[in-house]
């Protein structure tokens, strides 16, 4: 297979001691890295998921393409207006925030830096340090060879991109219908997927996602159908969704809140924290600032099935157990939060340990589609 190699600008972070100063601080720098983006014919390619129909609004087709094993869509401007692929190409070798109608993934591929902060950014050798103390920089070129990974260049004039495929959603009081995340299972306000009362499952979960709405909300089944042609390209990442949906925004500053006050916990705090952030690939300090704005970073290696149940369990028990402090505002927070937490993440818990829990013990491996095929055909 061919390859196109072009030379990416990165944002990195580093601890530093500017010149004249004792104490270091956090700076963001500016370089570049050679990726290969791979080449591909027209040829090798196949329609995998047809999500179509006279029950859809046109607005919500999509024909996800099959290649190596995973699910791919063109980068668009618009609905259905794919970018070209010297316009794309510019877009990434010049740092621009967006790629096609998404952001720059390049550009997101570290700790939660804002694109504008992109364009002041200079090379470490052009500023005065007395001392480089640490930096991402290693961290963030593996995640920029990962997110060129993620991108096949198509003869015909076509970039693709790698997606997680199209997800159930349900909730209550709306039967389950399809949605596209289209390139990223975000789990905040801003994300492609939105966690919040609503529960998602991957689009060969049919008959789970019916028998959880009917239980859960009694709701009845869905109208919405699609067409699973390459069964082997669908990727399985419910555990994932469903553990971010547990360990999610709230529940994550709601433990930095009252973790400080907790002697004596039944939770180790630092390790909990530790697995979430591996859920969005980000480290325990970015957590305690708030992920709502970065809720996934691209480029991420997937978390350990054991990181993954590490994190569910750890928010899970850290809820569950009473405050340990005798400071009373402390135990209303916490008590306060607790009832919260109860309310909006009960469901999302409940679906966990029903489907979840068992797959994250097991290797990833295409699920099994064939009692969902007959199903999901319109």
């Amino acid at each position: 297979m061919n390859a196109r190699r072009i030379t990416v600008p990165l944002v990195y972070v580093a601890d530093v001691v500017p010149r004249g100063a004792r104490n270091p601080r956090e700076a963001c720098f500016r370089t570049e890295t050679a990726v290969e983006i791979r080449t591909v014919s027209a040829s090798e390619l196949d329609v995998a998921i047809d999500v179509s129909g006279d029950h859809l609004d046109p607005r919500s087709w999509r024909r996800y393409i099959g290649f190596e094993g995973s699910l791919w869509l063109p980068v668009e401007l618009g609905v259905g207006v794919p970018m070209q692929q010297d316009a794309a190409i510019e877009a990434i070798v010049s740092g621009a925030r967006s790629l096609g109608n998404k952001p720059n993934p390049f550009l997101q591929i570290g700790r939660g830096l804002r694109a504008e902060r992109f364009q002041a950014a200079r090379p470490i050798e052009e500023m005065p340090l007395r001392r480089i103390q640490e930096t991402d920089l290693d961290d963030r070129l593996a995640r920029a060879a990962r997110v060129a990974a993620d991108l096949l260049l198509v003869d015909g004039d076509r970039l693709l991109r790698r997606s997680p495929g199209p997800f159930w959603r349900c909730g209550r009081g709306v039967r389950p219908f399809i949605v596209h995340p289209h390139f990223d299972l975000g789990a905040a306000a801003g994300g492609d997927v939105q966690i919040g009362g609503a529960v998602y499952f991957g689009i060969a979960r049919f008959e789970e996602v019916l028998e959880f709405a009917a239980d859960e909300w009694e709701l009845d089944a869905s109208p919405d159908r699609c067409e699973i042609l390459m069964p082997d390209c669908v990727p399985d990442q419910d555990v994932l969704v469903a553990a971010r949906a547990v360990a999610n925004f709230n529940a994550i500053q709601w433990m930095h809140m009252v973790a400080g006050s907790r002697p004596g916990s039944v939770v180790d705090v630092p390790s909990t924290l530790e697995a979430a952030g591996a859920l969005y690939g980000r480290d325990p300090g970015e957590l305690s600032r708030g992920i709502r704005f970065f809720p996934t970073c691209p480029g991420m290696q997937a978390p350990t099935p054991e990181g993954i149940v590490a994190a569910v369990d750890g928010i899970r028990d850290f809820f569950a157990a009473p405050v340990e402090t005798e400071i009373a505002a402390v135990r209303a927070v916490h008590e306060a939060n607790r009832k919260l937490f109860e309310e909006s993440v009960g469901h999302h818990l409940r679906r966990f340990e029903l489907y979840e829990r068992g797959r994250a013990r097991i290797d990833d491996v295409p699920p099994d589609l064939e009692p969902v095929l007959p199903e999901t055909r319109p």
